[in-house]
């Protein structure tokens, strides 16, 4: 079995937006770091960049020429990778393109106004100040409580974004929607209750949270929470998996019928995952980040897989069923050393699709399509290199009985022991289960993991002080044993 390196890239995803251009409008110098431009319309004032020396905390007027300061063009303070600090006053309505994406030395966003700050539009991430800055403090103190203001009645993208000091979190009442990212990497938020009339969930507010505890209020009409994994209120698609849920893997509930875009984005702990058959659609960036995400077999009732849903997993290869008909841009977008099995369901394949890197300069390096050349030149739009052409996978027969593992090693990540075993099993639709003993052999957790085709399958255990030994088993997902077991005594490394 071929060994895999694995290259942890984390990529955020952009939402292109911009400013409103302003056809030939006078650049302005104020003060001694800031220059701005009036609006077209003369209702106010963008400050359109600021000085690259600028070592300093920067605060921008809430006036200037006696018009109110409304905007920070694109990419204003891009440039400026030293400044300390940003006072953001109650006038600003919109952040534009990148305007933060390089403020590497800022240490904290002030404002005066709470309720003003959460009418702010961020286009994308890379407006947001306090995604590295980390702190956000209001009339010069810092929120680590935050209560969103009564009368707020939407949450917007990246609103919160970074703001690490953040303990609890309090939705009012008023609250009908909350946008993706409002309050992503809140890493130090513990617990936030979703009140009954939240209405609309955009995505996942929630990535990359922490600790985080979700709850849904019992009365809301749209939507639920099972064990700190938000739902739907019929349960059939996923929301929002909770980052404090840190067991490597996660099995969907039956009756899930599709996976929300960005529903489990930047898991650190998830190696594994068990989707249901009866799933049908993987939104945009549905595990985008998920650096330690090794195993995953798709459902034969999948249809739709979106844009970006396995960019920058550990993922060394996919099997995409028989009945898919879309697959979205960038789906493998850094997945280097990827073997991937497509179908001729399929309807259409681009370099788009396949892109392994920015420009789609590289596209994905092992190919295997399950129909004829002559198929294939039917939906592919480009050329894509060797193309290994007429492949067949098969699910083992009921009475199959055999599969061997040849070699095993084992490492500790995030405080998990990670184990990778050389299996030769000749048939998909298998899984690896890793049942986890006390020296007592008391059972204290089971995994799965799918089996691997082209590589080393991995499989994590939880954490637990007193596990003493792991015993393997290889089924098929007819739940019918393929190989003999076999046990690991746990060693320190």
């Amino acid at each position: 079995m071929k060994k895999r390196i694995l290259t942890i890239l984390l990529t955020f995803s952009v939402f292109s937006a911009f400013m409103p251009c302003v056809a030939n409008a006078e650049v302005k110098k104020y003060g001694e770091w800031l220059y701005y431009e009036v609006n077209e319309d003369g209702s106010g004032v963008t400050i359109t960049q600021c000085d690259s020396s600028a070592a300093v905390d920067i605060v921008i007027p809430e006036e200037i020429e006696g018009l109110p300061v409304t905007g920070i063009g694109d990419g204003a303070f891009q440039r400026c990778s030293s400044i300390t600090g940003i006072t953001i006053p109650p006038s600003i309505k919109k952040v534009g393109s990148m305007a933060f994406s390089r403020s590497y030395g800022l240490k904290g966003v002030y404002i005066t106004d709470l309720e003003q700050w959460m009418e702010i539009d961020f286009v994308d991430v890379g407006s947001s100040p306090t995604r590295l800055a980390g702190k956000l403090y209001l009339d010069g103190e810092l929120i680590t409580d935050l209560e969103i203001p009564e009368g707020t009645e939407c949450i917007k993208n990246w609103t919160f974004y970074g703001c690490t000091d953040i303990k609890k979190i309090t939705i009012p009442e008023s609250v009908t929607s909350i946008m993706n990212g409002a309050f992503y990497c809140c890493t130090g938020a513990e617990f936030v209750t979703i009140p009954k009339s939240v209405l609309s969930i955009d995505g996942n507010p929630f990535i990359e949270c922490g600790s985080l505890n979700i709850n849904v209020d019992k009365d809301n009409p749209n939507y639920c929470s099972v064990d700190g994994v938000v739902f739907n209120k019929d349960k059939t698609e996923i929301v929002a998996y909770a980052k404090d849920k840190i067991q490597p893997s996660y099995t969907i509930p039956t009756g899930v019928k599709s996976i929300g875009k960005y529903a489990f984005a930047i898991c650190d702990y998830l190696t594994a995952i068990v989707i249901p058959e009866g799933v049908s659609e993987i939104k945009d960036y549905a595990f985008e980040g998920d650096s330690l995400l090794t195993g995953i077999r798709l459902p034969h009732s999948l249809r739709k897989i979106g844009s970006g849903v396995f960019s920058s997993t550990g993922l060394s290869e996919i099997v995409i069923p028989d009945g898919v008909t879309e697959i979205g841009y960038h789906a493998f977008y850094a997945l280097r050393d990827l073997y991937l099995v497509i179908p001729t369901s399929v309807e259409s394949i681009t370099r788009d699709n396949m892109a392994i890197s920015s420009g789609g300069a590289q596209v994905v390096p092992n190919i295997y399509f399950l129909g004829s050349e002559e198929e294939w030149q039917n939906i592919a739009e480009e050329d894509f290199g060797d193309v290994h052409y007429n492949v067949s996978l098969e699910s083992p027969p009921d009475d199959f009985f055999g599969g061997t593992a040849s070699e095993m090693s084992s490492k500790t990540v995030n405080g998990q022991r990670i184990f990778t075993l050389s299996l030769d099993i000749p048939y998909i639709d298998c899984s690896l289960y890793a049942a986890a003993y006390d020296a007592d052999g008391n059972l204290l957790s089971v995994n799965i993991a799918p089996v691997m085709m082209f590589s080393d399958t991995s499989i994590a255990i939880d954490k637990n002080d007193n596990l003493q030994k792991v015993r393997f088993f290889v089924w098929s997902d007819k739940l019918r044993p393929l190989s003999l077991s076999f046990d690991a005594t746990l060693n320190e490394e």
